[in-house]
C-alpha cells in the first residue's frame, strides 16, 4: 500500500509507485560491501533498453512533433512559447528551483499560468531547499506538484543496503539516485509529451531541444536557458526578484541531497561538491539527463 509523505502537504502532492528503471534491472554489477538488491527483485523484472537520442526527426515521420531544426536556435522565450502552444498540459516544467530552473519558470508563466511545475522530493533534501520551494509557491502564486520515492522501496533499500550507501561504491550511489530521483521523475512524465528543464550545457553534446526516447515513450526534451551564463542568469532572477535558494549565499553553486551535496571554492567547477568522495573521471550525474552514455 502507498502511504501519503507529510512534506508540508500542497494540492499538487503525489506520491509514487513506479517500477525502478536501472541498466543493471536484471543483474546487479559487482561491487564490494552487501550485494545490490536489483529494483527488478523489488518489482518485477523489466527489460530496460537502451536509451536514445533522436536529433533531427521531422513532421513526415511523427506528425505530432514539432521539426526539430525549428527549435533549436530560437531564443528561449521564444522556444517557450513555441512548446507551450504545441504541447498545453501535455509539457511540464521538472525542477529544483536552482538558478536556471527559476529563470524557466519565470517565462513559462509569462506566456501561460496554467503551464505544470513539478518538482521530485528525494526525502533527502535540505531543509533550505525545502523551505525555498514554499517560497517559490508564495512568490509566482502556484502550486509546484512534489513527486517522491515509493516509501516502501527505500525502506528496503535503507535495511539492506544501510541509510549512507552512497559511501559504499559509485554502483550503490547511483542504485540510491535511481531509487529516490529517477524513479519519481519517470512518474512526473508519464502522461507529459514535452519535458522542460532549467539545464545549461555541461557538455558539447547537449543540445537544446531534442527528442528523447526512453522506458519505450518518445518525448522533446528543451532546456531554454541552456547557453545562458551564469551572469545571465543571475541577472534575469535579480530583475524579476525571485527568491534563491539562501544555499547558494553558503557557498553551493550546484544543489541536490543533503551530504550528497556540498559548498565549493572559487576556483572549483559547480558539480565539484557533487558526491566529493568519488574519484576524478567517474560520473558525477544522478541519471536524470545522462545514463548509459547518452545525454537526456
Amino acid at each position: 500500500m502507498l502511504a501519503r509523505v507529510a512534506w508540508p502537504p500542497t494540492r499538487g502532492e503525489k506520491t509514487v509507485h513506479q517500477s525502478i528503471m536501472l541498466k543493471w534491472a536484471c543483474a546487479p554489477p559487482k561491487t564490494a560491501g552487501s550485494p545490490i538488491t536489483p529494483p527488478a527483485t523489488l518489482l518485477g523484472c523489466q527489460t530496460v533498453p537502451r536509451l536514445s537520442v533522436s536529433r533531427g526527426i521531422g513532421l513526415s515521420e511523427h506528425p505530432q512533433d514539432l521539426p526539430i531544426e525549428r527549435l533549436n536556435g530560437l531564443s528561449a522565450e521564444e522556444l517557450l512559447r513555441t512548446a507551450i502552444a504545441h504541447y498545453g498540459q501535455r509539457l511540464a516544467i521538472g525542477t529544483s528551483f536552482q538558478h536556471g530552473g527559476l529563470a524557466v519558470v519565470q517565462m513559462a508563466l509569462a506566456i501561460d499560468r496554467s503551464v505544470r511545475v513539478f518538482t521530485i522530493d528525494t526525502g533527502r533534501l535540505h531543509q533550505e531547499t525545502i523551505d525555498h520551494v514554499a517560497a517559490v509557491e508564495q512568490h509566482f502564486g502556484i502550486a509546484v506538484e512534489r513527486y517522491r520515492p515509493d516509501p516502501i522501496i527505500v525502506e528496503r533499500m535503507v535495511k539492506q543496503h544501510g541509510p549512507f550507501l552512497f559511501f559504499d561504491s559509485v554502483a550503490k550511489r547511483q542504485y540510491c539516485c535511481a531509487i529516490r530521483k529517477d524513479a519519481p521523475n519517470r512518474a512526473a512524465l508519464a502522461n507529459t509529451d514535452c519535458w522542460i528543464t532549467g539545464l545549461r550545457r555541461t557538455t558539447p553534446d547537449l543540445a537544446q531541444a531534442e527528442y528523447v526516447v526512453r522506458d519505450g515513450r518518445r518525448f522533446l526534451r528543451i532546456a531554454p536557458v541552456i547557453d545562458w551564463s551564469t551572469e545571465r542568469v543571475e541577472a534575469f532572477i535579480a530583475q524579476h526578484g525571485i527568491p534563491v535558494n539562501p544555499l547558494y549565499a553558503a557557498g553551493y553553486r550546484s544543489i541536490g541531497c543533503q551530504i550528497c551535496t556540498t559548498p565549493v571554492r572559487p576556483h572549483e567547477a559547480p558539480r565539484a561538491g557533487r558526491w566529493r568522495w568519488e574519484q576524478a573521471g567517474e560520473s558525477k550525474e544522478c541519471g536524470l539527463h545522462f545514463q548509459h552514455g547518452d545525454g537526456i
